[in-house]
C-alpha cells in the first residue's frame, strides 16, 4: 500500500511540474483532484478523511486575495505603483530593477497573473514617455548578433513581430487552445489524442507510429 501511496504522490507530482500528464486532458489542478480520488478508491482515505483534510480557511483567504487584487486593479493601484516607480530619476537598468523587485512583492501577495497583466501596459506606456524602448530585442543589442549568427534578418523579425497577419494568427491559435481546453505548453495533438507537457522523443516517436498505424 505505502508503495502504492509513494507512485501516485510522484504521478501527481510530476504533472504539477509539466503542466499535465500525457494521455490525459487534465491541468495542473485536474491531477491534483485524480491523485485525491486515487487515495480515496484505494481505501486509504475514507470520503470523510479527504473532506477534513481540506483546509477550508486557506481556500478562503487565496480566493479573498484574488478578489482583492482583481479590485486593486480596477481602481488603479497597479497603475498608479508603476507610474510612480518609472517617475524615479533611475537609469534603464535601475529602473529594471526597482521593476522586477516591485512586482515579486506584489505577485508573492497577491495574485501574480493580474499583477502582470496591469503592469506591462502602464510600464511600456511610461518607457515610451522617458524615451526608452520597451522592445526587448531592441533593448539588448546582443539578440541581433544571435540573429545574424542563426542566419536571420533581425530587421525582418522585427518587422514580422508588428505584422498583422501575425497577430490574426496568434488569436486563430488562442482560439483554438481554448476551443479545445488547451490551458498550458507544451501541448500536442496527435489524431484524437492529446498529450500534455513534456514527452521524451521515444515516448512521442511511439504514440505517432501508433496513431499513423490506427489511420
Amino acid at each position: 500500500m505505502t508503495v502504492t501511496v509513494v507512485a501516485i504522490f510522484a504521478i501527481v507530482y510530476l504533472g504539477m511540474i509539466l503542466g499535465g500528464l500525457p494521455f490525459l486532458q487534465l491541468d495542473r489542478t485536474g491531477v491534483a483532484l485524480l491523485g485525491g480520488i486515487a487515495l480515496v478508491a484505494i481505501g486509504v482515505l475514507t470520503p470523510e478523511q479527504a473532506a477534513l483534510s481540506i483546509h477550508l480557511p486557506t481556500l478562503l483567504l487565496l480566493f479573498s486575495f484574488m478578489v482583492i487584487s482583481a479590485q486593486m486593479r480596477l481602481g488603479g493601484f497597479y497603475a498608479w505603483v508603476t507610474q510612480h516607480i518609472a517617475a524615479l530619476p533611475l537609469g534603464p537598468n535601475a529602473l529594471l530593477a526597482a521593476v522586477i523587485g516591485t512586482v515579486a512583492v506584489l505577485s508573492a501577495v497577491f495574485s501574480n497573473d493580474i499583477v502582470c497583466l496591469a503592469v506591462a501596459p502602464v510600464l511600456t506606456d511610461a518607457c515610451l514617455r522617458r524615451g526608452l524602448d520597451p522592445d526587448p530585442v531592441k533593448r539588448f543589442p546582443s539578440m541581433d548578433a544571435l540573429l545574424a549568427e542563426l542566419g536571420h534578418d533581425p530587421a525582418v523579425i522585427r518587422t514580422g513581430m508588428h505584422d498583422p497577419e501575425v497577430d490574426r494568427r496568434l488569436a486563430a491559435t488562442r482560439a483554438l487552445a481554448e476551443a479545445l481546453a488547451i490551458s498550458g505548453t507544451p501541448t500536442f495533438v496527435a489524431g484524437d489524442r492529446m498529450l500534455r507537457g513534456y514527452l521524451p522523443p521515444e515516448a512521442m516517436q511511439e504514440v505517432l507510429a501508433e496513431v499513423r498505424a490506427a489511420d
